[in-house]
């Protein structure tokens, strides 16, 4: 581009309009408005920042709160074998079957647990068919 271009010289004559009064009013109202709620939110913050600290302050005269020492531990009953533990005894050996069913009973003995009676046929078994003939 050089200074003789006629596009350069209309160009460097162009000048830019001065804003109108309407432009400059309209401008001024909101950056008037936008400091007006800068303002506030810095009043907003300011506030929010001294509730936090005079709740910190009123917390930090209380005593300490207490806290619980360990829990001294529970004697747990253990639960009696399953029918899987009988059945993996079993498996092993005969032998093994005879020990587990003999620590069991003795368990259940000093626990003092007794066994509920169970009958293979119960008076309900045996007229659930009806009257005897």
């Amino acid at each position: 581009m050089t200074p003789d271009d006629p596009l350069e010289q209309e160009l460097a004559a162009l000048r830019p309009r001065p804003p109108s009064p309407a432009l400059r009013r309209g401008v001024a109202r909101r950056l008037a408005g936008r400091r007006r709620w800068w303002w506030a939110g810095a009043a907003a913050g300011a506030i929010a920042a001294g509730i936090v600290v005079v709740l910190l302050a009123r917390r930090a005269d209380r005593p300490p709160d207490v806290v619980p020492g360990p829990v001294p531990p529970v004697a747990v009953a253990t639960p009696p074998p399953t029918v899987q533990a009988y059945n993996l005894a079993l498996a092993r050996s005969p032998a093994a079957l005879d020990d587990l069913l003999d620590r069991e009973a003795v368990r259940s003995a000093r626990a003092g647990v007794a066994a509920p009676a169970r009958a293979a046929f119960t008076p309900d078994l045996l007229t659930m068919r009806g009257p005897a003939e």
